[in-house]
C-alpha cells in the first residue's frame, strides 16, 4: 500500500511539474540558455542540451572538431559567426548519458559581457537550437532518469525562490 502511494505521489508530482513549470515542447529539440546571470561579470556561461548540441557548437567553433572529443573535456578556441569572431571561449563537452540532462550537453564559458553572451545565444539559435523554457533542463533530467522527484522538487523550489527585497 505504501509503495502504491509513493508511486502515485511520484506520478502526481510529475504531472504538477509538467503543468506549472513546463510548456510542452519537443524533447528532441536542442535547447540553449544562459547558465549565469545576465549581468556584467568576469565569465558567463551559455548552456546547450539536446541531440544536436555538440554539432551546433562545432559549426561555429574554430579550433578542434568537438564531435571527436571525449566527454567531460574542455577545448579552448574561438566562436565565429561566419568570418566575424565573437569571443575566445572554453567549451566543455558532456556526452549522453553522462550529463545533467542525460543528453549531449555543451557549456560555453565566455567573457561575461552581456552583449557577448547575447551574441553567442543568437548564434546558437541561428544554428538550430531554441531557447529553453523555465525548468526544461530539470524536466529533461527527470524524464531521462537523472534525478528523482525529491531532487526535482528542490529544483522547483530554487526556481520559484525570489530574492528578498531590502
Amino acid at each position: 500500500m505504501i509503495i502504491l502511494k509513493l508511486k502515485l505521489l511520484k506520478i502526481s508530482f510529475a504531472l504538477i511539474f509538467l503543468s506549472f513549470m513546463y510548456e510542452p515542447q519537443n524533447l528532441d529539440d536542442t535547447i540553449v540558455s544562459l547558465g549565469t546571470p545576465f549581468a556584467m561579470s568576469a565569465i558567463g556561461v551559455v548552456r546547450l542540451s539536446g541531440p544536436a548540441a555538440i554539432d551546433i557548437v562545432n559549426r561555429c567553433f574554430e579550433k578542434a572538431d568537438l564531435r571527436k572529443q571525449n566527454s567531460h573535456t574542455m577545448q579552448l578556441g574561438t566562436l565565429k559567426d561566419g568570418s566575424r569572431e565573437l569571443d575566445q571561449v572554453m567549451v566543455s563537452i558532456f556526452k549522453a548519458p553522462n550529463s545533467y540532462t542525460g543528453q549531449d550537453s555543451v557549456e560555453i564559458s565566455a567573457h561575461g559581457s552581456p552583449f557577448i553572451l547575447e551574441e553567442i545565444v543568437r548564434l546558437i539559435i541561428k544554428n538550430g537550437a531554441r531557447h529553453a523554457t523555465e525548468g526544461e533542463y530539470t524536466m529533461r533530467a527527470y524524464l531521462n532518469g537523472k534525478m528523482d522527484t525529491r531532487h526535482c522538487h528542490l529544483g522547483v523550489l530554487h526556481l520559484r525562490r525570489r530574492p528578498a527585497r531590502s
